[in-house]
């Protein structure tokens, strides 16, 4: 049986033709709508150009949007368009609409994109320290070459602060906190290239007191290696071996071991375990920690000098702790495994404080780890090691004494909480003498010799925790006869303040202005001026001479033409004084009332010269000193001066009828006449 299949024959409806635009000058684009009706699929599209009548054929894929091109520029054109599957072709769509192409000329051609500039290629050659705390904050210069501004530092992958580019080739930046080890600077500018400096930083350990993690390789307050951390749990540990064994009173979470090099660092050396060879103690315990209980056991056993466990106890290290001992047998093994810290852990036996019977204790090897106990009597190396907590908290309540000398010597006592034995104390940033822990909440010190001024009181403990009473103690001035070095400031033989100091050359003195001349029979080092009040009240204001001398001459007086600021007029004043006394001028004239002074029992006060007069204005504003500088005046500081002229001794040369004076205010010194009475006077003296 058979059968015959029919298909109807069915010609594609027309396309329809969207828009049409011109797109360049000799280029048309149709936007096409696919025909909605069709038995088979379409073969391809028949474009005809009314304009030209030529016909282009097309794939149906392009259906949507077709480009005739090779047209005319300034020309107008319409186009048709049918569609053709294997049934036929089908209607022509209406015409489009007609377009026009652009002329040449108004065709707005874009340039090619410019090429993107080169990616700067910035090189690092070095950088000013090569190492630094894990912490970070190390400053640090990076030279190189084509830094841009705006570059970006990254030291191990970790972004530096306070990055600024000083120029091309130079670059400074903080660096960041960072694991240990050697690491890699890159420089990234702002257009993405990358400089390199490959392992050219090192993050060392940091000092560390356990007030932050420490970690293995951090510099312990003993001044050694930190090579255990247990900072989760902790261990106990102390003189006990408890849980309260830290000197904060709590657990201990890290190790550290006598450092190996540096002030007092671990000397190494050979020792047997004891003095007691052959009696058990009962150290038996090998764990973290108990390693000062054990060295504490044997020496209560047998505290003979220079054996492994006493010559560790007595190890005190750069920062004089008392808490060193001889490690137990794991612990001992942990500094084995980390035996790279430490230069000075040779390759060899070394003694644990875990004892293994009457006779024997436990030893191990730093190379291969190998251990085992081995009798006292032998000699292996030994290595102290300290462990601790938490810093402790202390604090300061308050001094027995606010205030006492410069020159140190005060006893004193600190109140506080939180004191441990072993504490240091400084006054100022000088260390106290004699400091004695009494109990946690007392300390007894002896001050130190310090400049005078109010300082802080700091109480360090052993373990580092620190306490700061601010402004609690005042250095004060002393009186000061010269029979040790006196300063600015200090009080002087006579009661006044001593203004000025030449403790290196010294300068005559006395009535004759000689190197013998001063109260002890050779050069003076100071002057002193009369305190404010001498006179009971306001320094007096007086003329220079008596009315008989205002226009003679001063036999023994050397006029000067100008201020006679030399160091070589120093102590001339006395000299001076007594010449202008010996003319007959009386204790109405300024030098007379000077020399009538007779403070401190001291019969040599006298008028100043000029020399001695400008330090004196120089200290009284408290500027720098310097004699051959004129005083530039200012504000009364020191003294109690009037802001107004001074007399001095000196005459001035070519006018017999003047002599010198300093406006203290203004600084100037200049001659007037010895008649007149508006200047004041202020007597001195050296010694």
């Amino acid at each position: 049986m058979s059968s015959d299949y029919f298909r109807v024959i069915k010609t594609p409806t027309a396309p329809s033709i969207a828009s049409i635009i011109a797109v360049k000058y000799d280029e048309i684009e149709l936007s096409l709508v696919k025909p909605t009706t069709t038995d088979g699929p379409i073969a391809y599209y028949k474009v005809k150009n009314l304009t030209t009548d030529i016909i282009s054929q097309f794939s149906p894929s392009l259906f949507t949007a077709i480009v005739i091109s090779g047209l005319q520029a300034r020309t107008s054109y319409s186009f048709s368009i049918t569609a053709v599957s294997i049934d036929g072709i089908s209607s022509a769509a209406s015409l489009s609409q007609m377009v026009t192409t652009e002329a040449i000329s108004e065709i707005h051609i874009s340039p090619p994109d410019a090429p993107p500039p080169p990616i700067s290629t910035p090189t690092v050659t070095s950088v000013t320290a090569t190492s630094g705390s894990r912490l970070g904050g190390t400053s640090i210069t990076i030279t190189g070459t084509d830094f841009a501004s705006g570059a970006t530092v990254s030291i191990g992958g970790n972004p530096a602060t306070s990055v600024t580019v000083v120029s091309s080739t130079s670059i400074t930046a903080i660096t960041p906190a960072h694991a240990l080890g050697s690491t890699n600077i890159v420089v990234t500018n702002s257009d993405s290239g990358i400089g390199t400096g490959t392992g050219l930083y090192t993050f060392t350990g940091a000092v560390c007191n356990g007030s932050f993690t420490c970690v293995v390789g951090d510099t312990g307050p003993g001044g050694g290696q930190i090579f255990y951390v247990d900072s989760v749990t902790g261990f106990n540990c102390g003189p006990g071996n408890t849980s309260t064994g830290s000197s904060s009173g709590g657990l201990c979470h890290y190790l550290e071991a006598a450092p190996d090099s540096g002030s007092s660092s671990w000397a190494g050396g050979f020792y047997i375990w004891s003095g007691n060879t052959s009696v058990l103690i009962g150290t038996t315990s090998a764990a973290i920690g108990s390693g000062y209980s054990n060295t504490l056991a044997m020496i209560a056993q047998d505290s003979t000098t220079a054996k492994a466990g006493t010559i560790s106890q007595a190890f005190r290290g750069p920062n004089n702790l008392s808490d060193w001992y001889l490690p137990s047998k794991d612990e001992l093994n942990q500094l084995r495994l980390q035996r790279a810290l430490i230069a000075g852990l040779v390759s060899d036996l070394y003694w644990s404080s875990t004892e293994d019977g009457f006779n024997y204790s436990w030893m191990q090897s730093s190379s291969n780890g190998g251990g085992r106990d081995y009798g006292k009597g032998s000699n292996f190396r030994v290595w102290p090691i300290r462990a601790f907590g938490v810093p402790s908290t202390p604090t300061i309540a308050g001094v027995s004494a606010s205030s006492g000398s410069r020159r140190g010597g005060t006893s004193i006592t600190i109140t506080g909480t939180g004191f441990v034995s072993g504490a240091i104390v400084t006054i100022g940033g000088t260390a106290a003498t004699g400091v004695t822990v009494v109990s946690p909440t007392s300390i007894t010190v002896t001050t130190p010799l310090h400049s005078p001024g109010t300082v802080d009181v700091v109480v360090t403990n052993s373990d580092a925790g620190t306490a700061t009473g601010t402004g609690l103690y005042t250095f004060n001035f002393v009186t000061c006869d010269g029979t040790f070095t006196c300063i600015v400031g200090d009080t002087g033989p006579g009661g006044g303040v001593i203004y000025f100091v030449d403790n290196v050359t010294g300068f005559s003195c006395g009535t004759t202005h000689t190197t013998t001349g001063s109260p002890t029979g050779g050069l003076c080092h100071y002057l002193e001026v009369a305190p404010s009040g001498w006179n009971t009240g306001i320094d007096p204001v007086i003329s220079w001479a008596i009315p008989a001398n205002y226009m003679t001459a001063v036999s023994g007086i050397t006029a000067d033409a100008t201020a006679n600021n030399s160091t070589a007029a120093l102590g001339l004043g006395y000299a001076n004084s007594l010449a202008i006394l010996l003319q007959g001028n009386d204790t109405s004239t300024a030098a007379g009332v000077a020399r009538a002074y007779g403070g401190g029992s001291r019969n040599d006060w006298y008028l100043p010269d000029t020399a001695e007069l400008n330090v004196l204005c120089q200290w009284a504003s408290g500027l720098v000193q310097d004699v051959a500088t004129p005083c530039t005046g200012g504000p009364i500081l020191f003294g109690g001066f009037a802001s107004w002229l001074y007399w001095s001794s000196s005459t001035a040369a070519g006018h017999d009828n003047w002599a010198w004076y300093q406006y203290f205010s203004a600084g100037a010194q200049d001659m007037t006449n010895k008649y007149y009475d508006l200047a004041s006077v202020r007597p001195i003296r050296a010694f």
